[in-house]
């Protein structure tokens, strides 16, 4: 699978110059507020993106380690109906795979406990299609997070207006049942494991830029709520967020979100 990766990579160099490609930029960081403050080192997250490519980057503020964590490296070959992916890429399973927001602006995936709604990458092979509202996505490769070398999974979802219902199951005999959606005021996910069950919303006020962050999760171990508050103070996508959970300690993060940059194009 290394040697995919590089191919891949190799390949995408040498097309960039013959295609338009866009690349997104965005600045990160994190404090969290307790007994003591303490700062998580910032980041910059980068999205290249081509006609039937892309990846995103992970950079470490150069004043700390300066690593550079390729998450995704994707290529497309078809259109959104139907698709086969191929590189390191998130595995299609649970809520966040219809939330999955490539600009990094989701306060859902980023912005909550870090016991869920965490997405898992392999380097591998998904196949996705569509047949009126009926998807399915399943993948075989690596689960990078939990050392698996031979891995698959997949998951069928089933979409009525502007709402999901998805059903994910993978060879390691776990399953998950997820309900989303989103409407004018009220954005909200919901999962279903045997192993525990959580639920989180973004209730959009309408005024100033400011929405309210609500959920709960219920684990073996125990429950605790999740509220906060996010900002919105600009376009593009830019943002401060704070959360407060049951632990008592707040937890801010600073999403500022840069220009879009066309190589081959005018500027965004």
């Amino acid at each position: 699978m290394n040697k995919i990766i590089r191919l891949l990579l190799i390949g995408m160099v040498s097309i960039l110059s013959a295609q338009t490609a866009t690349i997104k930029n965005s600045i990160i960081g994190y404090t969290t507020l307790g007994d003591t403050v303490s700062f998580d080192k910032p980041y910059v997250w980068s999205l290249i993106k081509g006609d039937k490519w892309f990846t995103s980057l992970f950079i470490d503020a150069p004043w700390a380690r300066g690593d550079v964590y390729v998450e995704e490296l994707m290529y497309k070959p078809y259109s959104d109906k139907f698709t086969i992916a191929i590189g390191r890429q998130a595995i299609p399973f649970g809520s966040n795979v219809p939330y999955l927001d490539f600009t990094r602006g989701d306060k859902f995936t980023y912005q909550t406990s870090e016991d869920v709604g965490l997405l898992y990458f392999g380097d591998g092979v998904s196949v996705y299609g569509g047949v009126g509202k009926w998807f399915l996505e399943i993948y075989h490769g690596n689960d990078i997070e939990n050392g698996l070398r031979e891995y698959s999974a997949g998951r069928v979802s089933y979409e009525f207006g502007d709402h999901f219902v998805g059903l994910s199951a993978d060879d390691q005999n776990r399953q998950a049942l997820d309900v989303s959606g989103y409407t004018k005021y009220v954005d909200y996910v919901t999962e279903f494991t045997e192993d525990y069950q959580w639920g989180r919303a973004i209730v959009k006020t309408g005024k100033y830029g400011l929405s309210l962050l609500v959920g709960y999760e219920n684990f073996e171990w125990g429950s605790k709520p999740l509220y906060g508050v996010a900002w919105n103070y600009g376009k593009p996508n830019r943002f401060i967020s704070t959360e407060l959970s049951g632990e008592g300690d707040l937890r801010v993060k600073l999403y500022f979100g840069l220009e879009l940059i066309k190589i081959g194009g005018k500027s965004e």
